[in-house]
């Protein structure tokens, strides 16, 4: 007997439930002065993405050194979460007894305020270690395909964690800053839920909950919140199913030139086999992902491979939103060198490149671009410049009689 469960997001914001309250506190917010505009940017997300209704409501209650100390925290929090390429440098490289430091008592002053105690989550350091039977899980799981393409996982995938490994780090001054910001965002029950989905006794933190097993250039992409994989249906039965809808939250070119196998009406995407096991049924042909698209992901055995947690998917999205708003959802520096990277290598411009569409390796496929018609872009844009070098540039017959005395010397015959 199968039943099918609509999903929401548990993290409802207090914007949504109360938008006359919000309306009026980003107003007071947005004129208090003392505080700069970054400050006041951090605070204004916050306020917007906040599950926490006592931080809401006392947010126009607050006064400048609480604010500031508020928008120091979210700051130092938020970088730490965004995570990009993997583990954090700062959450990895600080020592188990760090000195200390004003840093460390970021964020105390609000909680006293909400009447909260600081707290990290009980999750024991042993736990932390990373182990390669997660990433093993995972791909047992999608039976060695990738999670959005549908491609066979060869060897050069990657287990993309939907919340950062590093912030679950006890023994890290990091994390700790990180688990308090999150207690005031979210509030004692949602932040409970979270943990619940992030620590089991059985795996610790390693369970397949937190993780999707896919391609590198998709796990950057997840990892920088332009593709998002969001809950809508849970289906139990003799095997489950959670049907996810691909979000894609980036104008740019790499997120939206990813190709699947998989079949576009999620009815079809499995079918059980003789062994009674559901498998992945695939095109001959790909087409492109679009937003909106849904996929289906199963598993073998709901225990001991466990689904994506719907929870954990939610929180991605949820945060990329928060981080938008806060204006720290994207770096200059860091995204131009990796997306080039990434258009150089969905586009086959690297070295060894045959310059056709690569398929049946990682689902990155676009233009049908040869070797030669990329050369010639390359001469046809060097003849323009070329011949705006000759528009500009002193001809041969030019003739020069400066005498010093008459600005005009310098002429055309």
């Amino acid at each position: 007997m199968e039943t099918l469960k609509k999903l929401e997001s548990p993290f409802k914001t207090q914007r949504e439930a109360h938008p006359d309250i919000y309306c009026r506190i980003f107003g007071a917010i947005n004129d208090k002065r003392l505080l700069d505009h970054k400050h006041k940017t951090l605070l204004l997300a916050i306020l917007s993405f906040t599950t926490n209704e006592e931080l809401f409501r006392a947010f126009d209650k607050l006064d400048v050194p609480v604010l500031e100390d508020l928008a120091r925290l979210s700051e130092t929090a938020l970088e730490s979460l965004r995570n990009w390429g993997g583990r954090s440098v700062t959450a990895a490289s600080t020592p188990s007894t760090p000195p200390r430091n004003p840093q460390h008592d970021l964020g105390l002053i609000v909680l006293k305020h909400l009447r909260l105690k600081d707290a990290f989550p009980g999750i024991p350091g042993a736990s932390f270690s990373r182990s390669a039977r997660f990433g093993r899980y995972c791909n047992l799981r999608q039976q060695n395909l990738c999670i959005l393409t549908g491609l066979r996982l060869d060897g050069s995938q990657e287990t993309a964690h939907i919340f950062p490994h590093s912030i679950l780090n006890p023994n890290n001054s990091v994390s700790l800053l990180t688990w308090r910001f999150i207690q005031i965002f979210l509030g004692t029950e949602i932040t409970k839920t979270l943990v619940r989905e992030l620590w089991s006794e059985e795996d610790g933190i390693q369970t397949a909950k937190n993780g999707i097993a896919t391609y590198p250039h998709i796990h950057n992409f997840f990892d920088k919140g332009k593709i998002s994989l969001i809950p809508i249906y849970l289906t139990r039965g003799i095997y489950d199913y959670l049907d996810v809808e691909v979000g894609i939250y980036s104008s740019e070119q790499g997120p939206q030139s990813i190709c699947t196998w998989d079949k576009l009406s999620i009815g079809e995407q499995y079918t059980c086999g003789d062994d009674n096991l559901p498998y992945r049924v695939l095109e001959t042909h790909p087409r492109y992902i679009k937003n909106g698209d849904i996929i289906r992901i199963t598993t073998p055995h709901s225990i001991s491979l466990p689904l994506p947690s719907p929870v954990l998917l939610y929180w991605h999205r949820h945060l990329w939103s928060t981080l938008t708003s806060a204006g720290l959802g994207s770096s200059q520096s860091e995204s131009k060198a990796e997306d080039l990277k990434s258009f150089l290598a969905l586009n086959n411009f690297g070295e060894g490149s045959s310059g056709h569409r690569r398929q049946g390796y990682d689902g990155a496929c676009d233009q049908d671009w040869s070797d030669d018609e990329v050369i010639g872009e390359i001469r046809e844009r060097e003849a323009r410049f070329i011949a705006f070098l000759e528009k500009i540039t002193v001809p041969e017959d030019f003739v020069d009689d400066y005498d010093g005395n008459n600005s005009d010397d310098y002429y055309y015959p």
